[in-house]
């Protein structure tokens, strides 16, 4: 019996290290997220636009490291990108903040948003540092969707850069082992996927379920589904509701990978990009509409 606990204990040890070494990747040490929500939340509404646009694309003392910690959705590794950048109190209070400008203040600090996710790609495509930073691809996300949330023409030249520059960060940081000195087996340094098919995907499908409404939405991406050959479900879909001063106010329906079929969304393959691709032009003619 004693050695049969002693296998046990042994087994549930390799277990935790093998999860430590798949999630420890992806989620920030702990301690780094420690820090008063009620009183950072409180800066942030304290703040002016600039001073969340800037530090968005950072911890801001703990804010990014917490709200990172909900990138995972499930033990299969598929990550919600869209839920963080969806609860993250700077993006709202920046969001609130375009809403009461003028259409010349707007436009100018759209112009500030689109410029520094030019600027966060830049610095993703020349520094090893930066191509593996949690906040500023958080941040840059966050950014991203604004512009969509606003209409800002820019968008689709925004996201065919990103695509880009991930290609370019998947060849300069390839996969696999290398042999150091000593002729040991090392893991190459490969920076977390900064953005992939279903973050984009859940951007441009709040907007079509702005322009469209729910029903039609869902009616819509469960045709582009079934014209590229993928069969239902493939899929689940989420609501999460963005509540103001304790009162529900906008209701968002997130797209999740819901297994099976569902990881073809998820993940950078023909499916995936064909669907992306189908629903940004149904989107750009309801744009021109």
């Amino acid at each position: 019996m004693t050695e049969l606990v002693k296998i046990l204990v042994f087994v549930c040890f390799l277990a935790l290290s093998c999860v430590h070494g798949i999630l420890g990747q992806d989620i920030p040490p702990d301690g780094q997220h420690q820090f008063d929500r009620v009183a950072k939340f409180n800066e942030v509404r304290n703040r002016s636009f600039d001073e969340n646009l800037k530090a968005i694309t950072t911890d801001d003392g703990g804010l990014g490291s917490w709200l990172i910690m909900g990138v995972l959705t499930n033990t299969l590794g598929w990550k919600d990108y869209f839920y963080p950048v969806f609860a993250d109190p700077r993006m709202r209070r920046m969001h609130e903040q375009l809403a009461g400008m003028d259409k010349a203040a707007r436009h100018a600090a759209l112009s500030q948003i689109a410029g520094s996710i030019v600027q966060s790609l830049e610095s993703m495509k020349s520094d090893d540092i930066a191509a593996g930073d949690f906040s500023l691809a958080h941040g840059s996300r966050c950014m991203l969707f604004v512009l969509c949330e606003y209409d800002d023409p820019r968008l689709e030249e925004v996201v065919d850069q990103w695509r880009e520059v991930r290609e370019f960060i998947k060849a300069k940081y390839p996969r696999g082992l290398t042999v150091d000195e000593n002729g040991n087996k090392v893991g190459l340094y490969t920076p977390v996927e900064s953005i992939d098919e279903i973050y984009l995907y859940n951007v441009y499908f709040q907007k079509l379920v702005r322009l469209k409404g729910r029903q039609d939405a869902e009616r819509q991406i469960n045709e582009h589904a079934r014209m590229a050959d993928i069969y239902e479900p493939f899929w689940f879909i989420k609501e999460l509701t963005w509540m103001n001063e304790g009162k529900d106010e906008r209701v968002f329906a997130a797209v999740l990978g819901s297994g099976g079929a569902g990881r073809q969304l998820s993940l950078d393959t023909l499916p995936g990009s064909e669907l992306l691709r189908m629903l940004r032009e149904e989107v750009s003619k309801l744009d021109a509409e």
